[in-house]
């Protein structure tokens, strides 16, 4: 049907014969058009909620978090010819550094600081979460009720908030495009739920779980669609969508590494993003064992979510969310048994996988707060459908034991008055925030002092805290901004002269001034310090930014 016969068919559904307002709303809730534009009016909605949710916490003073720096500093560099993994050692999947890069050209062609440029472009990737979150409730749970209040919930989460104006981050990018692949294998748009897959990898490389959910999600659809079809034919297209699949996963990658070959970057990205990963649990594992490295992060899981990931009210919410996931796995086993179908659908079960995948690697590998981010829109999601179920309960309740003639409305009241109570607690409540300890001034005032001690030409080395290269425009003295455990002894591992090898580069060509922040002193760092003795003075301290200078002596 062409555009102009769709567009007559939708208007002539549009009913004439009654007052405007009640004939909208007939055509959204009754056409496929109306449909669709009511989608986009609930995802909009929701994205500026989000983004007026996160401005409060003042997108101006908001500190950068050391971990943002170093994708900022990185799309910096790719911009000045310096490709990431080979002249820039991070250890993430890099299309948030691709897509900084991105954001720093609109940023210098609009006259914005690199700096607010990511800032807004991080804003704009969490208001897409929160409306792809509201879409992944109304199609895998075909309930737009479920969407809407999940969104609100995606949109008034207290940590991710914050953290969506401080700059880009990773875990977000997955959040967004692994959404999109499970709504794409809801809807069986196999290409597309691809695509999504491979960037939702590209953003972390546990999303690879969401590309290998797409590919068996792909495999297992015939059978489970047209059960009753020939092994042959089922198989036949269950290859033909999994090939659909691998297409849509080949094409961002491709894009990725022509990038890294032309660059020669192939070897430094596999070192980086899976050598420095392997190295690191490989040292973890020889000095704890599995189930006491399980007990130790669901230790810190704990601690952390109690002091930072979560604010008090949240916690409620964590409980709802438990019980609500539990609910989805219920229900989904006992409607399996009631149309005596198999126990895996496509529209939650991939959410599912989703789900205990992340919850695993995170008993197996956690950090800090943004490492849960994946389970945020699972969380609400969570919440969202038990808020949808208990009022529809409530309703046939009312319905059977009381006589009430309308059920439907009575649910619909109770899941407004959910929402508003949502809106209530979790989004207006930020309204209250002020920034406290280190803000952006801190670390500005960190780069004004650098600025006395710099002459044109002269080196920077910076470990912990790329703010001064940032806001400096330098290179670091080493492609290593960071002596973590992956980022610094997993990066070196793959290096000539690992160590050695960094500090006698550093003694042909040695910087004039030295950053140190996130300092945790660790074993394999002991050699650096012991070289920073020898040669350097310590000139500054800013217990405020946690940042120390040290100047070549002379």
């Amino acid at each position: 049907m062409s555009a102009r016969n769709s567009l007559k068919v939708a208007s002539e559904t549009f009913p004439t014969d009654t007052p405007f307002f009640p004939a909208l709303w007939h055509w959204l809730t009754t056409t496929k058009y109306g449909s669709y534009a009511l989608d986009v009016l609930c995802m909009l909605l929701l994205a500026l909620i989000a983004g007026e949710y996160a401005l409060n916490y003042d997108i101006t003073l908001q500190a950068i978090p050391h971990d943002t720096t170093y994708h900022i500093y990185a799309a910096q560099q790719i911009l000045d010819g310096h490709a990431i993994y080979r002249d820039v050692a991070i250890i993430k999947a890099p299309l948030a550094d691709f897509a900084t890069a991105f954001a720093l050209v609109a940023a210098r062609i609009i006259g914005i600081s690199d700096i607010m440029g990511t800032r807004l472009m991080s804003l704009l990737v969490a208001m897409a979460t929160t409306s792809v979150t509201y879409l992944a409730g109304h199609v895998l749970f075909r309930s737009r009720a479920v969407g809407l209040l999940a969104g609100l919930l995606m949109a008034g989460w207290d940590f991710y908030g914050l953290r969506a104006i401080t700059g880009p981050e990773p875990k977000a990018f997955l959040i967004l495009f692994g959404m999109l692949a499970f709504i794409g294998i809801a809807r069986r748009r196999w290409v597309f739920a691809g695509i999504c897959a491979a960037l939702a990898t590209l953003s972390w490389q546990p999303g690879l779980m969401v590309a290998a959910i797409a590919c068996a999600a792909a495999l297992l659809a015939p059978w489970l669609d047209t059960p009753n079809s020939s092994f042959r034919d089922v198989w036949r297209q269950g290859i033909k969508s999994l090939l659909r699949v691998l297409g849509g996963i080949a094409l961002p990658f491709a894009l990725v590494i022509i990038y890294l070959g032309l660059n020669n970057a192939l070897i430094p990205a596999w070192n980086a993003t899976i050598g420095a990963n392997v190295v690191h649990f490989a040292n973890t594992q020889a000095s704890t064992p599995l189930p006491q490295l399980v007990r130790a992060n669901f230790a810190d899981i704990l601690a952390d979510g109690g002091q930072y990931c979560f604010s008090p009210l949240e916690h409620q919410l964590i409980y709802a969310s438990i019980l609500g996931f539990g609910g989805i796995l219920i229900a989904q086993f006992v409607n399996a048994r009631r149309s005596k179908r198999a126990l895996l659908n496509l529209d939650q079960t991939p959410l599912i996988l989703y789900t205990i995948g992340f919850v695993g690697f995170s008993f197996v590998d956690f950090d800090f707060c943004p490492d849960l981010f994946p389970l945020l829109p699972v969380m609400a999601l969570s919440v969202g459908w038990g808020i949808w179920m208990l009022a529809h309960a409530a309703g046939r309740f009312a319905e059977r034991r009381m006589h009430f003639a309308h059920a439907s409305t009575l649910s619909a009241i109770l899941i407004a008055a959910a929402a508003l109570w949502i809106v209530a607690v979790y989004l207006l409540d930020v309204r209250a925030y002020t920034v406290r300890g280190m803000n952006f001034q801190d670390q500005m005032d960190v780069v004004e002092v650098a600025k006395t001690y710099l002459k044109p030409g002269d080196r920077v080395l910076t470990f912990g805290n790329a703010i001064v290269l940032v806001e400096l425009h330098l290179p670091n003295a080493v492609k290593i901004v960071h002596l973590g455990s992956k980022s610094g002894l997993g990066v070196l591992a793959s290096e000539p002269g690992g160590m050695d090898g960094m500090l006698a580069a550093l003694d042909r060509n040695p910087p004039k001034l030295i950053t140190l922040a996130r300092e945790n002193f660790p074993e394999f760092s002991k050699p650096f310090y012991d070289w920073l003795a020898q040669h350097y003075d310590p000139v500054e301290e800013f217990p405020r930014a946690n940042m120390r200078f040290f100047l070549k002596r002379q």
